[in-house]
């Protein structure tokens, strides 16, 4: 039951380092959080939590705790994995302050006009954070992501506008065709690549010499810089 209580202990870390919580009580007694002794980098959300129940007037109970920040839950088997000494005990971490959110969208009336929403937004946390600023956090985290994906497309869109230019500027020459196939697109004054993208099939199969396995070998070759026919 005492590590049950312990994990619904609730903390403000003022510091990104992990921090020592200690605990020192003897006899009858009922130990609650605000008996912890907290680092000036640690506050305690909830001190009138029970930790334990000292029965007898002989008894003891002596603990150090870490406290650290953290993202989402951790299960204890990830938590042993990190360095461990005799006698420690890995408690499963819930660092996500957010207990219950809701929300629901009403029509509301500006002026005469009756077409607009309102949005309500519930949210309840565990008292380490509070509704607003955790509303401004996902915010912020929600804006970062969308900037993030927008910066990614914009530079993807710069990419492909740059790239396609360069390739149509491209020479024929620089396209991996036979000399053949190479001399008759020359004899019909079709010296760039956009030149060979306006002719159809049917157009380029005209061309004297050309044949079937010209245009297939036309048609590889443009494949492998990303173009096809029309």
């Amino acid at each position: 039951h005492i590590l049950m209580n312990l994990k619904q202990l609730r903390f403000k870390v003022f510091s990104e380092e992990p921090q020592k919580v200690t605990l020192k009580q003897k006899g009858e007694k009922e130990v609650k959080g605000a008996a912890l002794e907290l680092p000036p980098q640690i506050e305690l959300v909830n001190p009138n939590l029970t930790i334990a129940t000292l029965s007898d007037k002989k008894a003891s109970l002596e603990m150090e705790l870490q406290v650290e920040k953290g993202v989402g839950y951790q299960v204890q088997e990830l938590r042993k994995k990190g360095k461990m000494e005799i006698g420690d005990m890995a408690l499963d971490a819930i660092f996500t302050p957010i207990k219950r959110v809701n929300y629901k969208v009403e029509n509301m009336r500006v002026g005469g006009r009756t077409d607009f929403d309102r949005l309500e937004i519930e949210i309840e946390t565990d008292g380490t954070i509070t509704p607003e600023n955790a509303l401004q956090k996902a915010f912020d985290i929600l804006l970062s992501h969308l900037t993030f994906l927008a910066s990614n497309l914009e530079q993807k869109k710069e990419t492909k506008g740059s790239l396609s230019k360069e390739i149509f500027q491209k020479s024929i020459k620089d396209l991996e065709l036979s000399s053949k196939i190479l001399n008759i697109l020359l004899k019909n004054k079709i010296e760039k690549v956009p030149e060979i993208l306006d002719k159809s099939e049917e157009e380029l199969l005209s061309l004297k010499g050309m044949g079937k396995k010209g245009v297939k070998e036309l048609k590889k070759s443009l494949e492998k810089i990303g173009l096809t026919l029309k």
